[in-house]
């Protein structure tokens, strides 16, 4: 399983004796940052905390005491995400904690107000009121597919322990249970186990356009929720030829595009011309790994306003072949040979930590959010069991304040229904406002709500 094939040619030794995450001194256990996550310690604050949110909305009020026994049995499953940040001389690490972990019974302001680099902190917090269960989680402990992993057997053991489902249910295939075993294969660096120096870097990218407005408050996070009928979205994607994510990204451009356009001229001179959309890619679905650590890259699609306006139809178009171009496996490669490499480099190994925080902060803006006018992130279709949807109404994806790309967007479904949940760190409404209207122009009904916490 160790020794896997990729470009024809066995992995070599540095992968396989590098990619493990946990290691052992005299202290005790600890766990070594993947590549992704290394970087957001430098880059996170009160405000922009690398936190993002699934929000479960449960048919009937939770049960604080009862969640919060969930919530232990669930981290002995998970040991690895318990852990608080640690500066070491030259990298962050994760030490696990030993206090309880405890529920906090208000979910406002979520994916804010919280510092994962202050002493003690758990670099995951979960929340509760009336009838929701807030799950947020550190870009620098995981991705998506972590985070989601953790809060379905959260939500197994709650279950279990209200008398909702039985402990004979047959979940294997969509969970993991608190009393299944942990495999280190979990809490590895997949990005070094697919690192090769012989992979060329990308091309660098031009600095993207991103929506010129005042920042709002520090302690302030405006969420604003669209629900939709998933088969009705999903049908139309289908008449237009294109993947739901595709379909969507392509009304996120168009909806920069918008921005763009209503600037003046003057005004537009200071902007970039480049809109692009990040849209992040599941590395799972492309080269074997079981870890719940991040294991994600992304791919670019967007316009060039040289070429003046875009229809929509045309945008449609131009996000499938960008999207056609980008989704192959030779792409992540380069990427991640990118990404991966400087921690090979012996120079920047030997960099004490507090001056590789100010690089870091650099390359943050220059190699990641500079490129960016803002994300749009399909976490796709949740799969739980049947017995599961008594109990559960919808699920949310909120992502993470982005300081540069300023309003981002998560998509997720559950059942029938489709949330498209922006989150901003702006006062302006603009691209909520056309994304929105564009779905409504194409036929589609969209309930809409608006939270500024």
């Amino acid at each position: 399983y160790m020794l896997m094939f990729y470009t024809g040619k066995y992995m070599t030794v540095l992968n396989i004796s590098n990619f493990s995450t946990m290691q052992k001194d005299n202290k005790g256990i600890y766990y070594i940052l993947d590549n992704a996550g290394s970087i957001m310690p430098a880059v996170s604050n009160k405000t922009y905390t690398s936190l993002f949110c699934f929000s479960v909305k449960l048919k009937e009020d939770v049960d604080k005491n009862l969640l919060q026994v969930a919530l232990e049995k669930t981290i002995k499953r998970y040991p690895y995400f318990y852990c608080r940040l640690k500066k070491g001389l030259f990298w962050y690490y994760l030490e696990p904690l030993n206090n309880p972990p405890s529920i906090d019974d208000n979910i406002e302001p979520c994916c804010i107000n919280y510092d994962i680099n202050k002493p003690g902190k758990p670099l995951f917090r979960i929340r509760c009121f009336q009838n929701i269960i807030n799950a947020e989680f550190s870009h620098s402990l995981t991705d998506g597919f972590g985070g989601m992993e953790f809060l379905k057997t959260l939500l197994y053991e709650y279950f279990l322990l209200k008398g909702f489902i039985k402990d004979s249910l047959n979940t294997d295939k969509f969970l993991n249970r608190s009393s299944s075993s942990i495999l280190n294969e979990e809490y590895e660096d997949s990005y070094k186990r697919y690192f090769s120096s012989s992979i060329p870097k990308p091309q660098p990218l031009p600095i993207a356009f991103h929506i010129p407005s005042r920042e709002l408050p520090e302690n302030k996070y405006r969420v604003i929720v669209g629900t939709l009928d998933l088969e009705k979205t999903l049908e139309l994607a289908r008449k237009k030829k294109l993947t739901l994510t595709e379909f969507l990204s392509s009304i996120y451009i168009y909806s920069l595009q918008k921005i763009y356009f209503n600037l003046s001229e003057k005004e537009r001179k200071k902007m970039s011309v480049h809109i692009k959309c990040e849209i992040p890619i599941n590395l799972r679905k492309f080269l074997p790994s079981i870890t719940l650590r991040n294991f994600s890259l992304f791919m670019l699609a967007g316009v060039d306003c040289r070429m003046g306006e875009h229809s929509l139809d045309e945008i449609f178009e131009l996000t499938h072949h960008q999207f056609q171009g980008d989704l192959r496996k030779k792409e992540h490669l380069k990427m991640l040979r990118r990404n991966v490499g400087s921690e090979y480099l012996f120079a920047v190994r030997m960099i004490p930590l507090f001056l590789k925080i100010f690089v870091l902060k650099i390359s943050f803006y220059v190699l990641g959010e500079g490129l960016l006018s803002g994300f749009l992130s399909n976490f796709g279709s949740i799969n739980l069991p049947d017995e599961f949807s008594n109990y559960i109404e919808r699920f949310d994806f909120i992502p993470a304040p982005g300081k540069a790309t300023k309003t981002n967007c998560s998509v997720i479904s559950y059942k029938n229904c489709l949330s498209i949940c922006f989150g901003s760190r702006i006062y302006s409404r603009e691209l909520e406002k056309y994304f929105f209207q564009t779905l409504v122009e194409l036929g589609l009904e969209v309930c809409v709500k608006e939270n500024l916490i």
